[in-house]
């Protein structure tokens, strides 16, 4: 039997950032779909429950806040990795949701597939 093929969503609201994040997914056993915060709630609502969210919100709570509460409406089993640029300050807490987080420098294709291969495992 084939295990089943887990699916990830990248959130992010510039779309040659998403592109990016998307790209280094190629031939990977992922299957990827890419959304703005908005388009990744429309998402939530309709059923989508990836197996884990990548999200690059930081632009302050608030996005991280919207992200938390659609997760929470729901209900996917989503784990949670934030891409960030500088520290969270809120990383676990609930308004967050983020189980892991990548801070610093963009990562480097492995070690982002490294890390959410981790994650999925």
């Amino acid at each position: 039997m084939t295990p089943e093929r887990k699916t990830i969503l990248i959130v992010e609201d510039d779309a040659s950032l998403r592109a990016a994040l998307a790209a280094g997914f190629r031939r990977t056993p992922y299957d990827v779909v890419t959304a703005t915060l908005a388009e990744a709630l429309e998402r939530f609502a309709a059923g989508l429950r990836p197996h884990l969210v990548i999200a690059d919100l930081w632009g302050g709570p608030p996005a991280c806040e919207r992200l938390a509460d659609g997760l929470r409406r729901w209900g996917p089993a989503a784990r949670v990795l934030c891409l960030s640029s500088r520290s969270c300050p809120r990383l676990g807490e609930a308004a967050c949701l983020s189980e892991f987080a990548l801070e610093g420098t963009v990562p480097r294709r492995e070690q982002l597939l490294e890390f959410v291969s981790r994650i999925l495992a």
